[in-house]
């Protein structure tokens, strides 16, 4: 929607790992696609995404996950128009494979790692505090964060372990 010559800078921006494919939120939510080999993008506004308040897409480019303004995450095709509800939470991040998509529960008390293909979501309780802005590591053992006191924001990560008398967890290493 820009005149020839101009540029506008996004407010989010999220891109694959090859670059060729983003969602970018300028006044509106935008999927970008280079991938046809082509000067300009090709552009698409889908009105599913036009509440997200949050979005991640995942590292092949094939599929996007977003908060919506009523707090539910939900999961998209990247050309898609649908959009399938997972359940309420925050931060939406992909596995580094595009097959789960990891976020903190409504109510902040477990991470969360949901797969899509297999319908199936594994809670990890957390070790108290406000995850904010939490991403799964590409490998899906690890999440990093960022957590608060309510007068100074730190960045802190865990790991998610299974098993053992406690059930599934997020541990904090600094505190193993």
């Amino acid at each position: 929607g820009l005149s020839d010559y101009q540029a506008s800078s996004p407010h989010l921006l999220s891109l694959s790992q090859d670059g060729l494919r983003a969602v970018g939120l300028w006044r509106d939510i935008y999927t970008l696609d280079w991938s046809d080999d082509d000067l300009l993008p090709v552009s698409r506004r889908p009105e599913i995404l036009e509440d997200a308040v949050a979005f991640r897409i995942s590292r092949d480019g094939s599929r996007i996950a977003f908060e919506t303004a009523g707090g539910n995450i939900a999961w998209m095709d990247f050309n898609g128009d649908t959009a399938e509800v997972i359940g309420p939470g925050h931060y939406p991040s992909w596995r580094g494979d595009g097959q789960a998509i990891g976020y903190v529960s409504a109510d902040g008390t477990s991470y969360r790692i949901h797969e899509p293909d297999r319908r199936a979501t594994v809670s990890y309780r957390t070790a108290g505090g406000d995850l904010r802005h939490a991403c799964l590591s590409w490998d899906g053992t690890s999440v990093a964060f960022l957590n608060g006191d309510g007068e100074h924001l730190i960045l802190g990560y865990g790991r998610l372990v299974e098993g053992g008398q406690s059930g599934a967890a997020l541990t904090h290493p600094a505190a193993d």
